[in-house]
């Protein structure tokens, strides 16, 4: 990807906006490669817990299932035992992509950096870094635009 305008990628996060030079893949692959690092070291990510460790959460999670089973149950309580299962369920569907998400994260960065940088995995259309920061760019302060700077 080696293009003779200049290529920007944007980040907007909690504390500025910053900008940096894609204009070829070599500075692409690097630059998505060094924010996930540097979003790591600086604590942007971590495991999440997981929601079944707390007994409650399985109790109440079968407790609600058997009730919504049974044919007795009010319609305005049984919409309501429905809404907290849903609830439940997905909390820990978001635990699991989470924690995939970040098994991905720690398999880059315990790479060398050289073959951090042009790790993807098979068939991947970026480099995993790049892939992994653009699964995260709809969260808070983890934004970023890919600008191309056009001239007349």
């Amino acid at each position: 990807m080696t293009t003779s305008k200049p290529v920007i990628l944007m980040t907007k996060e909690k504390h500025g906006t910053y900008y940096y030079d894609i204009s070829t893949m070599e500075l692409r692959n690097k630059t998505f490669y060094v924010l996930l690092k540097e979003r790591m070291e600086q604590g942007w990510y971590g495991e999440d817990k997981d929601p079944r460790d707390n007994p409650e959460f399985e109790e109440s999670l079968t407790s609600l299932k058997n009730l919504l089973a049974g044919d007795d149950f009010p319609e305005e309580l049984r919409v309501m035992a429905e809404r907290k299962v849903a609830a439940k369920e997905s909390r820990l569907k978001e635990y699991l992509r989470h924690t995939e998400w970040y098994e991905r994260v720690k398999k880059v960065l315990s790479l060398p950096e050289e073959e951090g940088i042009k790790y993807r995995l098979k068939n991947g259309p970026a480099n995993e870094a790049e892939t992994l920061l653009w699964s995260h760019c709809d969260y808070e302060y983890e934004g970023f635009d890919i600008i191309r700077v056009e001239s007349v």
